[in-house]
This record gives structure tokens, C-alpha cells and sequence, in this order.
């Protein structure tokens, strides 16, 4: 795997941008959320909703696949059923920086 740490010129923690794409993969899709999940149990240093979003449409690792509907339950408080965008990696890229190994 690439080295993690910060380069000349990077505007965003390589860590966080490591990990991301760790798991996703090659053919995962998932939301900003179940990403945020993943890296809360990964580790202490969690980027904000905001944060994570920026890095997800501004890196150039990820690519958004669809907008879906994600439903929550009755339990929970807020609108019953959002609009979220679904992400991928950018595997040419990512593989060039080393972070994506080939299949």
C-alpha cells in the first residue's frame, strides 16, 4: 500500500482518503453515512458530515454513482425518506497514488 502521509500539495488527510477507499474497494457503493460509520469504528479521528462530503466530491478519489432514497424508521426523528448520493472509487486514480492495489 501507499504511504499515508501528507504530501506537498495535499489539501486533504491522506488518512481519511486511505481509509475511504480501503473500504469501498474496488466495486463498492455506499453513502456518506455508512462511510462515516466505517471510519468511526476504523478511528478517533473522524472528519464532520461537511468535511467528509468535501472530501468525497473534491479529492477526485471518489466518484458519485446515483442519488437514492434511503428510508429511515418510524423510531427516528426527521423526514421519513432522503435523498442521498451513493459513492465509488476512482480506481485509476487510486491506484496510481498506491492507496487501491489491482485485482
Amino acid at each position: 500500500m501507499g504511504s499515508a502521509r501528507r504530501k506537498s500539495g495535499d489539501k486533504y488527510s491522506p488518512r481519511i482518503l486511505k481509509w475511504t477507499i480501503e473500504y469501498l474497494g474496488h466495486e463498492r457503493k455506499a453513502t456518506c453515512r455508512e462511510i462515516m460509520d466505517f471510519l468511526i469504528v476504523r478511528t478517533k479521528q473522524v472528519p464532520t458530515t461537511p468535511q467528509l462530503a468535501n472530501i468525497l466530491c473534491k479529492s477526485g478519489y471518489f466518484i458519485k454513482e446515483a442519488d437514492i432514497t434511503v428510508r429511515r424508521g418510524p423510531d427516528n426523528r426527521g423526514p421519513k425518506a432522503s435523498r442521498v448520493a451513493e459513492w465509488s472509487v476512482n480506481t485509476d486514480k487510486a491506484m496510481e497514488r498506491g492507496w487501491l492495489k489491482p485485482e
